[in-house]
């Protein structure tokens, strides 16, 4: 490897060219369940009981931390766990993961569900908390988080939206915080900003349903998101500055034949799926380094010189194996033209125009100084958002309604 994070001095940054990192964490799927046949990954092994999913609109296997302990102990809690994907069928996740570095020991950080792991990638620690809670209770919430390091370091941040108030933002876990105009800007805010070189040292994509990919929402609307957002990003002045993470919060109950490593009480949850894009990316790279949210923090806080906030942050491997600073690659980003027509109801008009946002086929990416034009915009299609589905409420409506009902999981 030509280049490994230098020891950072407190209040210094890494002398590395990243001075943006961008993190968009979806929903509730494991490693095997999307990248179980990827070329050089560890994934599913010969006789594994599961089998291909003929579907999208899969069934929401429980995922608790008693499921999850229960997976353990071959126990899966429902037939819908043991299913994978191949890559005709989730082919933009594939298409970044090829062209960028895909992490294949990459863990949830805590054996439990959506909030306790969102939480943890905020804040190294999910606190007291193991369950989605009813209500969060202010006074156990773990403190500082890196926006607290941000903050007190004078460096900028935001949270970009889909949807106000989003459920799904952990910045806003933390009451004070939920006033803050900085942790509720929009996505159209987020696109202006990347093109015009204005993102902030750290930026959260924060999806909403039905774009989160979890079930039963179908896997190819959140992984059209996540191009947009490497697209935008990639097509920006400030790419040449930049890396985006593309993670997953927990594995959401399915299948993966890794067993988790115990670090302590809470975790390691199992894996998920990651991937790393940016010009400094080893590209086609899979990375069998172990990672977790943990991992995250450490690179936002090796980058900018921030101390870590627990053990486990202090601990963790910086995602260092995923780069390569002093061999950028000047490869275009392809995304395939055409995807498969997930057929599980239809988008929401604001999920529709989200999507709708022009993809195109190549996007040029050749690293630059801090100052250099933009890319000129190439030609290239809508990237097959007829396939995605059609426009309108329906499904996607009702699942937003059952999760504002019972809280995210």
């Amino acid at each position: 490897m030509a280049f490994a994070f230098p020891s950072v001095r407190l209040g210094r940054a890494a002398e590395t060219p990243l001075r943006h990192v961008v993190l968009l964490m979806r929903e509730n799927r494991s490693f095997d369940h999307y990248f179980g046949g990827f070329p050089g990954a560890d994934g599913i092994p010969a006789g594994a009981p599961v089998r291909p999913a003929d579907g999208y609109c899969l069934g929401d296997p429980p995922h608790t931390e008693t499921a999850f302990r229960a997976m353990g102990a071959g126990q899966p809690a429902s037939p819908a766990s043991m299913v994978f994907y191949r890559e005709a069928q989730l082919p933009l996740g594939w298409a970044l993961a090829r062209r960028f570095t895909l992490c294949d020991r990459y863990f949830s950080s805590v054996l439990g569900p959506t909030f306790a792991s969102r939480l943890f990638g905020v804040a190294a620690s999910a606190g007291d908390f193991h369950e989605n809670p009813r209500k969060i209770d202010a006074s156990l919430l773990p403190r500082p988080s890196i926006v607290d390091r941000l903050d007190a370091a004078h460096l900028d941040w935001a949270c970009y939206e889909l949807r106000p108030y989003s459920g799904y933002n952990p910045v806003t876990f933390y009451p004070e915080r939920r006033s803050d105009p900085r942790a509720n800007r929009t996505w159209d805010e987020f696109l202006a900003d990347a093109a015009a070189g204005r993102l902030p040292a750290v930026s959260w994509v924060v999806p909403e349903d039905p774009l989160t990919e979890h079930p039963p929402t179908p896997p190819q609307w959140g992984q059209r998101l996540a191009a947009l957002t490497v697209s935008a990003v990639a097509q920006g002045p400030r790419w040449s500055q930049s890396a985006v993470v593309l993670n997953y919060d927990e594995s959401g109950g399915f299948y993966d034949h890794v067993a988790p490593p115990g670090v302590d009480a809470s975790g390691f949850g199992y894996r998920v799926p990651c991937t790393v894009a940016s010009p400094f990316a080893r590209p086609g790279h899979v990375s069998h380094a172990v990672y977790d949210h943990a991992s995250v923090l450490a690179l936002i806080e090796h980058t900018f010189g921030l101390a870590p906030l627990t053990s486990r942050d202090a601990a963790a491997n910086p995602m260092e194996d995923c780069f390569d600073f002093s061999h950028p690659s000047h490869e275009p980003i392809s995304f395939p033209p055409h995807q498969p027509r997930p057929g599980c109801g239809e988008l929401p008009p604001w999920a529709a125009d989200v999507l709708g946002r022009s993809l195109p086929q190549a996007a040029l990416v050749v690293p630059g100084g801090p100052d250099r034009s933009p890319p000129p915009e190439l030609a290239g299609g809508l990237g097959g958002l007829a396939a995605l589905g059609a426009v309108a409420g329906g499904a996607a409506i009702a699942i937003r309604r059952r999760r504002e009902g019972r809280g995210r999981s």
